[in-house]
């Protein structure tokens, strides 16, 4: 495929509505991201959450990156990405869930819906609700 889990870094839930992202090492230490964008629709007071798109593997090393300028810092989720086949990613789904015991509780639990996710290709994991208010 392309590269082994080494250390699990973290996973968490982006600010766009439900994003997930879980975060490691490979054996070289370079540092990457699988990545499930959010499928979603704005209704204006609400929105409602449709699943996740494919899968990315983001190259989050610093040196992979744009380099930050005056005014402008750029997340890791800005490195180089490639589209992961749900199977692919359910393959590094597996290894990444192996070392849920590296994660404090509240990432283990995006770890878990990160997981849900990817094994139901793109699926609501049931803790998540479908809607949301906006400006929640």
């Amino acid at each position: 495929m392309f590269t082994n889990v080494n250390t699990l870094l973290g996973a968490e839930m982006i600010r766009d509505g439900g994003s997930l992202a879980v975060s490691f090492c490979d054996e070289r230490n370079a540092e990457w991201i699988v990545f499930l964008p959010l499928r979603s629709i704005d209704h204006g007071d609400r929105m409602e959450r449709l699943g996740f798109d494919e899968p990315l593997l983001i190259d989050a090393s610093p040196e992979n990156r744009p380099a930050d300028s005056p005014g402008i810092q750029y997340s890791k989720l800005s490195g180089l990405s490639q589209t992961l086949s749900w199977v692919e990613a359910q393959a590094l789904a597996l290894e990444l869930a192996a070392r849920s015991a590296e994660l404090d509780q509240r990432a283990a639990e995006y770890l878990t819906m990160l997981c849900f996710a990817i094994n139901r290709q793109g699926e609501l994991p049931p803790s998540m609700d479908r809607f949301l208010r906006n400006g929640r």
